[in-house]
């Protein structure tokens, strides 16, 4: 995670802002009423102005292990990104996975801008979102890892679009890449989503990623 770009972090708060034109009016553009009536009342009731207001910016650039120790207690599901560059199965373990858009369905991950395995899905063109099952962490973590041999002992299958769909997730989005964004050090990758389908999975339950472990909605119903 990047830290916050030193044009917030670091920002002075020397300067003070202007004052609004409403704050500023005079007691001649005021009606008498409010002008004239109880001036140490109107006084204390007088609204603060932008310069009155504490600093928010005056603090260090947050330290990039606190910031993602803070988002580490936003509970997440898992997925994993795959294509298919010529004959060379493609994939990743993504946590950053969202919804964009109804019409038309979009569907958004965020990657490392370094990454290995994104440049071959962005030359693919396209890309296939497996959402995994509470019994996947073990692939989940096989895809995490850079330069294993992550598809030796996954049993999957084509999507329509061609992209690796791995058996047992539990649900699955075909997509078309739609638009790319840079990031700080990451990439938003958004998607058109063309086709999915709801795997027939023996689990029903979801692979969930909270403050750096695995979970799984099950363990929470036993309790």
């Amino acid at each position: 995670m990047a830290p916050l770009s030193r044009e917030v972090a670091g920002a002075s708060c020397k300067r003070s802002a202007p004052v609004p034109p409403s704050f500023a009016a005079s007691s001649k553009q005021l009606s008498g009423r409010a002008a004239l009536s109880n001036a140490p009342r109107s006084a204390a009731l007088r609204r603060p102005l932008i310069q009155d207001l504490p600093c928010q910016f005056s603090s260090p650039a947050i330290e990039p292990l606190r910031f993602r120790d803070a988002l580490g207690h936003y509970a997440s599901g898992i997925t994993i990104i795959t294509a298919q560059d010529q004959d060379e199965p493609i994939g990743f373990t993504c946590q950053s996975f969202y919804s964009v858009s109804m019409s038309p369905p979009l569907v958004s991950f965020s990657v490392m801008a370094n990454s290995f395995s994104y440049p071959k899905i962005r030359r693919a063109g396209r890309f296939a979102v497996n959402i995994l099952a509470d019994e996947q962490a073990a692939i989940s973590n096989t895809f995490a890892r850079q330069g294993a041999d992550k598809w030796r002992e996954v049993d999957w299958e084509q999507s329509p679009l061609g992209s690796p769909i791995i058996k047992g997730s539990l649900h699955w989005l075909d997509c078309e890449i739609h638009a790319e964004h840079a990031a700080g050090d990451h990439l938003i990758v958004i998607g058109e989503v063309k086709g999915l389908s709801l795997q027939q999975a023996p689990a029903s339950e979801p692979l969930l990623y909270f403050k750096g472990q695995y979970r799984s909605l099950a363990e929470y119903s036993a309790a």
